[in-house]
């Protein structure tokens, strides 16, 4: 914690199994957090302005309104929003909801859906099994990855840049993949 002035109050609390952790200390204060916790734990909450790292939890509901969202080795699913920042996702066994006002989307190894949307910025997903994709941004490339062999209904489209789907579409399969930019480059493969 640093502060000037007066030093503030608790900004932990530990209640019924549950963690809170405020980052809001008072004026001229800010604080900063390093927790290990077993793996598969559980996290939700809210960050004004500040970066997450995330590693070996089970389910993620997070929004940060100023700084980066990275989370590596989730069990479950993952909800990640920021209004400035970038939001990184690497081994996700579950779904994935990811949200950026002003930032680029990274996404590897996801063994779930997907629902991808920055209003400038690039957006990567690469996936470790089969399923549905939504990827979607005013400005920037975006790249979506599948496993060899999946079968997927292909809706790419971009205003302003070249669309490349190196896959077949299959108009029977079973997922479906969803690409839109408004101004930039796509690639399917």
């Amino acid at each position: 914690m640093r502060y000037g002035g007066t030093k503030p109050g608790a900004t932990t609390e530990l209640s019924g199994g549950v963690l809170a952790l405020y980052t809001s200390c008072g004026n001229r204060c800010s604080v900063s957090y390093e927790v290990t916790a077993p793996a598969g734990v559980r996290v939700s909450g809210h960050n004004g302005s500040g970066a997450l790292d995330l590693s070996g939890v089970s389910t993620v509901s997070v929004d940060v309104g100023s700084g980066a969202v990275t989370v590596r080795h989730a069990s479950g699913n993952v909800n990640a929003r920021t209004g400035s920042g970038a939001i990184r996702l690497d081994d996700v066994h579950g779904s994935v909801v990811a949200h950026a006002d002003s930032g680029a989307i990274r996404l590897t190894g996801i063994d779930g859906s997907v629902a991808a949307t920055t209003g400038s910025g690039a957006i990567s997903v690469q996936l470790a099994g089969a399923d549905d994709v939504t990827a979607h941004t005013g400005s920037g490339t975006v790249q979506v990855s599948v496993p060899s062999g999946s079968r997927y209904r292909v809706a790419a489209t971009s205003d302003s840049g070249h669309v490349d789907v190196g896959i077949a579409t299959d108009p029977g399969a079973d997922h479906a993949l969803d690409v839109r930019t408004q101004s930039g480059s796509i690639t399917v493969r």
